[in-house]
């Protein structure tokens, strides 16, 4: 992740989409799909994808991680809200504050 980090530091961000999309492949491909380590590359991915303006696919990588991380984590666990705020990060993007909001209120039980 590192090389990606630094490409999202320098906000070349469609570079570090492409290096962070490879990584996720080869983070299935080792791991399968339902782990956690998948689900934070998504996340990742999606944080990336909100960058570039690109929200519906942002919230798609997003919502996808929380659904991994629920099922592997349960819904306590802070990973659970990391997704959850990115996904209400999204959802004021997208001006559906009410959304953003309860969704950063469910991060934060």
């Amino acid at each position: 992740w590192t090389l990606s980090e630094e490409m999202y530091d320098k906000g070349k961000f469609s570079d570090c989409l492409f290096v962070r999309e490879h990584l996720l492949t080869a983070t299935q491909r080792v791991h399968g799909h339902e782990h956690t380590d998948v689900a934070a590359g998504l996340d990742n991915i999606g944080v990336v994808y909100r960058d570039l303006g690109k929200l519906p696919e942002a919230l798609a990588k997003h919502d996808e991680a929380l659904r991994i991380r629920r099922s592997k984590l349960g819904d306590d666990h802070i990973d659970v809200a990391k997704s959850l705020d990115n996904i209400g990060l999204v959802y004021r993007d997208l001006g559906n504050l009410a959304e953003a909001l309860a969704k950063h209120d469910e991060a934060l039980r």
